[in-house]
C-alpha cells in the first residue's frame, strides 16, 4: 500500500507543478513545471540588498578609480580620453570618509593623502567647470562638525600621536579647510583642456602617488572586512 501511494504522488508531480504555477508568466511556468519534472527545487530568494556602509566603500573606490585614470590617461596614455567631472557621492558617503579619516589618524596621527586624493577630484571638477569650488571637500569638513570628531579624536587619540596631530591642524589643515582658495591656486595655469593636467600630473608625481595610497587603503580595509564605523562610533 505504501509503494502504490508513493507511485501516484510521483506521477501526480507534473499536476501539481502546472496547479502551483497557475498564474505565472508563461516562461516562469514551463521553467516551474521543468524543475519538477526532474526532481529539482528552484529557491528563489531577492537579490541581497547592497548595504550604505558597503555601497559607502565601492562608491569611494570608484571615484578613486576615476581619478587614478584621469592620471594615468595624462602622463602615461594617448591622452585620447575625454576627461569628465567626477560623480557626486551619495551624502552618506560623506560619514564613511570621516570614519576613515578618523580610523587612520587614530593610527598614524596625521592622514594627509586621504585629504589629498579627495582634494584632488574637486581640483578636476574645479578645472572642467571654470571655477573654483570644492564641494567634496566642503561636505567632508560639514559632516566631519556635524558627527563630532573633533572631538572623538580628542577623546582618543593617543598621547605619543598629540603633537604630530596638533601640528598638523596648525600649519597644514586650514588648506583643506580653506579648500576653495587652494583650489583657486591650483587651477590658474596658462595651459587648458587637456593640457593642464597633463603639465599637472607630470610636475607633481605624489598627487597619483596620494590617490593610490588611498585606493590601497580603503581596499584593505576591505578585504579584512574592517568596519570604520564602529571604530568611530558612528551608525552603519
Amino acid at each position: 500500500m505504501f509503494s502504490r501511494i508513493i507511485a501516484i504522488t510521483l506521477l501526480l508531480l507534473p499536476l501539481l507543478a502546472a496547479s502551483s504555477a497557475f498564474g505565472m508568466p508563461l516562461q516562469k511556468q514551463k521553467l516551474y513545471a521543468q524543475n519538477a519534472l526532474t526532481g529539482e527545487i528552484k529557491i528563489e530568494s531577492e537579490k541581497k540588498k547592497e548595504s550604505p556602509y558597503r555601497r559607502s566603500v565601492n562608491e569611494t573606490m570608484n571615484y578613486l578609480q576615476e581619478i587614478q585614470n584621469i592620471i594615468r590617461e595624462n602622463t602615461e596614455g594617448a591622452n585620447r580620453v575625454e576627461i569628465r567631472p567626477l560623480k557626486k557621492f551619495y551624502s552618506s558617503t560623506f560619514d564613511y570618509l570621516n570614519a576613515l579619516y578618523f580610523y587612520c589618524i587614530l593610527r598614524s596621527g596625521t592622514c594627509s593623502f586621504i585629504l589629498d586624493a579627495l582634494l584632488e577630484g574637486d581640483v578636476i571638477n574645479a578645472k572642467l567647470q571654470g571655477k573654483a569650488f570644492c564641494p567634496v571637500m566642503t561636505s567632508f569638513w560639514k559632516r566631519w562638525l556635524g558627527n563630532q570628531m573633533e572631538r572623538r579624536v580628542g577623546y582618543r587619540l593617543k598621547v605619543g600621536l598629540f603633537q604630530k596631530a596638533e601640528r598638523f591642524k596648525k600649519e597644514k589643515r586650514p588648506r583643506y579647510i580653506r579648500c576653495k582658495d587652494t583650489v583657486a591656486e591650483k587651477i590658474v595655469s596658462p595651459a587648458e583642456g587637456k593640457n593642464f593636467f597633463t603639465e599637472r600630473y607630470t610636475k607633481e608625481p605624489d598627487i597619483l602617488k596620494s590617490v593610490d595610497k588611498l585606493s590601497k587603503f580603503v581596499t584593505l580595509l576591505k578585504k579584512k572586512e574592517i568596519n570604520v564605523y564602529h571604530t568611530a562610533g558612528l551608525k552603519g
